[in-house]
Formats: C-alpha cells, sequence, structure tokens
C-alpha cells in the first residue's frame, strides 16, 4: 500500500528523498510567480519521471509540498476558532493528521495532472500575501489554479490553492467546523473522522 502521507507522521519524508535545499532557497528569493513555477515544474519533473514507482514519486512531492507549503499555519486557519480551544495534545494531533491528509490530496490532484503543464498568468497583491494565477493546460479545457502566497523567511510559501475559483483552505475549514458541530463540539470527532479520510486517501492512492 502507497504510505506517501505517511511520511510526514512517521517524520522521513525529507530523508528518504532529499530535497536540494540550496535550489530551493534560490526559489525562495524569486519573484512569487517564478517561486510558483519552479515549484510546479520541480513536482510535475517529479511525477513524470518512470524511473521511479509511483510510490517514490508520491514521497518526492511530498516532500516538495512539506518545503514549499506554510503546512502549520494552513493547519491553524483550517480549524479556525476550535484552534484556540484545543487542548495542546488535540493540536498536535491534529496537525499531524491534518498534514497527512493534505499529503495525500495533494499527492493525488497533482498526479492527475502529472501528463500536462502549468501556464503562470501573473502575479497580484492580496492585502497581506500575494495571489499567482495559473493554468493546467494540455487537457479539454486549461484549469485555473490561483497560488495564494505568504512572505516567510525571505521567501515565499503557498498558504491555499483555488482550483477554478474554489479555495480548498475555505473548503477544508467550512468541512471540518461542520463535522465538530455534528460531534457536539467535540475536536476529538474530527480526529477520528481526519483518521479515517486518510486511510481512504492512501487506499486511493494506492489503487
Amino acid at each position: 500500500m502507497l504510505n506517501g502521507a505517511g511520511i510526514l507522521a512517521a517524520g522521513i519524508a525529507t530523508t528518504a528523498f532529499p530535497v536540494d535545499r540550496s535550489a530551493l532557497a534560490d526559489v525562495m528569493r524569486v519573484s512569487p510567480d517564478r517561486f510558483v513555477a519552479n515549484l510546479s515544474e520541480r513536482i510535475m519533473a517529479v511525477l513524470a519521471d518512470r524511473s521511479a514507482s509511483t510510490e517514490q514519486r508520491l514521497r518526492r512531492v511530498d516532500a516538495l509540498v512539506i518545503e514549499g507549503f506554510d503546512l502549520d499555519r494552513i493547519a491553524r486557519i483550517a480549524l479556525g476558532r476550535y484552534w484556540k480551544t484545543a487542548t495542546g495534545v488535540e493540536q498536535a494531533e491534529f496537525a499531524t493528521l491534518f498534514k497527512a491528509y493534505v499529503l495525500t490530496g495533494y499527492g493525488r490532484r497533482f498526479n492527475e495532472y502529472a501528463d500536462r503543464r502549468l501556464r503562470v498568468a501573473g502575479a497580484k497583491p492580496t492585502r497581506e500575501d500575494v495571489t499567482v494565477e495559473s493554468y493546467i493546460e494540455g487537457g479539454a479545457t486549461p484549469i485555473r489554479l490561483d497560488w495564494r502566497l505568504t512572505a516567510i523567511d525571505g521567501g515565499w510559501r503557498v498558504l491555499d490553492i483555488q482550483v477554478e475559483g474554489v479555495s480548498l483552505l475555505i473548503t477544508y475549514r467550512n468541512d471540518f467546523a461542520a463535522v465538530i458541530e455534528r460531534s457536539g463540539g467535540r475536536l476529538s470527532g474530527l480526529i477520528d473522522d481526519l483518521r479515517g479520510r486518510v486511510a481512504a486517501e492512501r487506499t486511493q492512492l494506492a489503487s
């Protein structure tokens, strides 16, 4: 069974398949549109490498996502107001499961576009962040992806991706809030739900 998402929880994603950190540092110093172009090119190159197994390719994508995305902040935003009321143990467990869920989800989505190309159309500031407009081309119709970037540590990190105007981060947040409400306001209900989702995503990736 594929376990690309589990690499984060196991803590070995970047050691099993090291990222070229010098290259990443160079990318982080460039403009936001160039950052997205470089990151997407590296992801697509990994997915196009048929000399590696599917599991190996997805582990390498995991490592790139971990380096290029601000997963800690994304987890806090996705949980919304419930983050502040959660215990330290709950926060840590949710963050680990959420990151695993995000990695499997992004890995599956990127893998669906492995035979296509991404064209960056430009970047514009949006309040505190920057949005980079891009299009996945090569299919019947182009698919618009808007990347929300935030400046951190002298470079850029991805906070959100909008697919045809639909924010993945807002979708996560609304979905998680609904699960917690159905669980009587208990975060443990969402944590149990996420465990099931991660297992289901891994099964789908393995098929």
